[in-house]
């Protein structure tokens, strides 16, 4: 190893150790309800000076006006206004409860410039924002953006990757009370007094939300959660008439929707929305809910995720193609009768999409448009009559971990591009006329942990799979294998 090697080594080595100790001071988002969904804020102190069309583009803020309106500006104010160093600026993001902690719902999305380092986009593209112990409990700030993105090696990463940067929320009320939760960053010699009269709340209600043992303890640069009411909740929610023409024909074809009446969307039953009145997620799952869906679901640009498993719903799959935003479909378990062609197409932040369980789909073939969805993790289509081969198209889905496609009719080889991604989890077996050929393409998938291929036409050797050390369940039976088990 040269000096220059080691020196850097040592470097990020004392970096770890820093913020390791740091990190154990640091309060928790505590989330106590799993799954919630909710509208959080953060506070950016931006490093450099700026301008709002920058930071609206590092956050994937969707509409100017939100960014505006957090920060009490006026309407007019334009994307290239001044942010200077050192300055807040109040950011809105979708938050999502997990096993106890807040944490940003699969925003934002940072692309990886030459030069950058897992610990530089921490702490200083976004200003060490994600230094809370989260959901990673125990983590530090690269750590927590390794932990999120399944990065093997921290030290690792590739010019224009995907990262995901988990940022600190909750969706917890307040002694009662619903708030809007601020990750507010401590600015140097402030105090929790100080805080909790700038923001209307109380250094009591402070401590006891953030867990905080000691007050003096809390240092410059330091997140705290702190809860804000009143004027804030009225300016988040004013319904867009855009989705409400959307929202009102779905209600039309829906039947059975306990809590679905009333103008303003914004508060039925299972339905969220952005702090400028469009939709983002509609959740309404096991709920005993018939009748169809509109073709206009995708009139809803802002809609980040769908559930609507477990239902008797009937009639098309509506199309979501170019919902930007889009980030989890959740359809299985329903009476769904067709898939138009290009349903998912343009889905770029696509991350799980859920479809087992409809059998009286009409025969339809494997959507080759996923391509698009670069960041895809998980895809669900048990038992929903697929036909065909599976397109060769993986080398666009590095990000995959989980393809579950049993019970259909689908023939053809398993795609050697199907290497090229995170498998974790294979399931093709019990295919109704049999996938066929070798299964070569295994023994390039090291990250594999269970693979089900029972019930086809798999011929030749089983391929050595000693690579793939996490590996627990392997479904081979009812094939034409020969040869001897490595």
């Amino acid at each position: 190893m040269g000096v220059l090697s080691l020196l850097t080594s040592l470097t990020f080595m004392f970096l770890f150790a820093r913020k390791s100790i740091e990190a154990q001071t640091q309060p928790s988002f505590k989330c106590t309800t799993d799954n919630a969904t909710c509208e959080a804020l953060v506070g950016y102190v931006s490093r450099n000076t700026t301008t709002l069309a920058h930071i609206r583009s590092l956050f994937q803020v969707k509409d100017l006006s939100s960014l505006l309106g957090v920060n009490l500006l006026p309407p007019s104010t334009p994307e290239n206004f001044t942010v200077y160093n050192n300055q807040t600026v109040k950011i809105p993001f979708p938050c999502r409860c997990i096993n106890g902690a807040g944490i940003s719902d699969r925003v934002p999305i940072y692309t990886v410039e030459k030069g950058d380092t897992l610990y530089n986009i921490a702490n200083k593209i976004f200003s060490g924002l994600v230094t809370q112990n989260g959901v990673y409990s125990g983590s530090v700030t690269y750590e927590q953006i390794q932990n999120a993105n399944h990065i093997e090696n921290g030290n690792l990463i590739l010019v224009d990757e995907k990262l995901w940067i988990p940022l600190p929320c909750s969706c917890d009320e307040v002694e009662g009370q619903k708030v809007v939760h601020y990750a507010h960053v401590m600015a140097p010699k402030s105090t929790l007094n100080q805080v909790a009269a700038e923001f209307g709340t109380t250094s009591e209600t402070l401590i006891s939300l953030n867990n905080i043992t000691d007050p003096t303890t809390i240092l410059a640069g330091q997140i705290i959660d702190v809860p804000l009411k009143g004027p804030v909740l009225q300016n988040l929610a004013t319904p867009s008439e855009a989705d409400g023409a959307v929202m009102k024909k779905m209600a039309g074809t829906l039947n059975q929707v306990s809590g679905w009446s009333g103008s303003n969307f914004c508060i039925w039953s299972g339905v969220v929305c952005t702090y400028n009145g469009f939709v983002r997620s509609i959740s309404i799952p096991s709920q005993n809910i018939s009748g169809s869906l509109p073709d206009d679901l995708s009139s809803l640009s802002q809609l980040t995720t769908i559930s609507l498993q477990n239902n008797r719903l009937s009639g098309s799959i509506p199309s979501f193609a170019n919902l930007k935003l889009l980030q989890e479909i959740h359809l299985d378990s329903n009476n769904f009768s067709s898939v138009p062609h290009g349903a998912f197409s343009g889905l770029n932040r696509l991350q799980i999409l859920s479809i087992d369980d409809n059998p009286h789909l009409n025969p339809w073939t494997f959507p080759a448009e996923l391509s698009d969805s670069t960041i895809l993790v998980e895809f669900y289509a048990k038992n929903t009559n697929l036909i065909g081969s599976i397109p060769d198209v993986f080398d666009f889905l590095k990000s995959l971990q989980t393809l579950r496609l049993s019970n259909n009719n689908l023939t053809g080889l398993i795609p050697n591009s199907l290497q090229k991604t995170k498998m974790e989890n294979l399931w093709l077996e019990n295919q109704y006329i049999g996938l066929s050929g070798p299964l070569d393409a295994l023994a390039g998938m090291s990250f594999l942990k269970q693979v089900w291929l029972q019930g086809n036409k798999f011929t030749g050797p089983i391929p050595d799979l000693s690579n793939s050390t996490g590996l627990s369940v392997l479904q081979l039976q009812n094939n034409l294998l020969t040869g001897v088990v490595p």
